[in-house]
């Protein structure tokens, strides 16, 4: 099963003169999320907001909820949405600055994932690669992927293979 991400971009116009508007509130613009990102990036998922988190990420913005300050609309697509679908959930934000602003020489927990396909298989199986070799992949296939240890293998150790057949 896979997770995706729905969501809004939304943004806060403040008045130009505060006094001008006194009693109204800011106008938000707001845009749906899907038609500039429309993909599964889980490592993404999992870096900013602890989503399929497969790797030991410390999520910048996880399980906020909405923001006190969200538009009216949002909040109603937000509730409509986990009204009608249980799978909805785990609401959180970011803001731009955050997003300006995240690390990016942080490194996850994990070495890494090693995605394999079985011949004549569709699925495909992932392993979370740390200091040694997962045991399920070294008695699944009795030579080890590419090296010893995972701490000798270059940047190619997350790379998609497919593993040699069983007899």
């Amino acid at each position: 099963m896979s997770t995706d991400i729905y969501g809004f971009i939304e943004a806060r116009h403040p008045p130009a003169h505060e006094n001008r508007y006194e009693g109204d509130p800011c106008t938000a613009v707001s845009i749906p999320l899907h038609p500039l990102y429309d993909d599964q990036d889980y490592e993404s998922f999992a870096c900013l907001f602890g989503v399929r988190d497969r790797l030991g990420w410390v999520p910048v913005a996880a399980g906020r909820g909405l923001p006190d300050d969200v538009s009216e609309p949002v909040r109603a697509d937000y509730e409509d949405a986990a009204r009608l679908d249980a799978a909805v959930h785990g609401c959180t934000w970011i803001s731009w600055a955050e997003l300006r602003d995240v690390d990016m020489t942080v490194r996850p927990a994990a070495r890494g994932m090693l995605r394999l396909r079985p011949r004549q298989s569709s699925s495909i199986h992932l392993y979370r690669i740390d200091d040694r070799w997962p045991e399920e992949l070294v008695r699944r296939y009795p030579m080890p992927p590419l090296d010893a240890a995972p701490s000798r293998c270059s940047a190619g150790c997350t790379t998609h293979r497919t593993p040699p057949s069983r007899p």
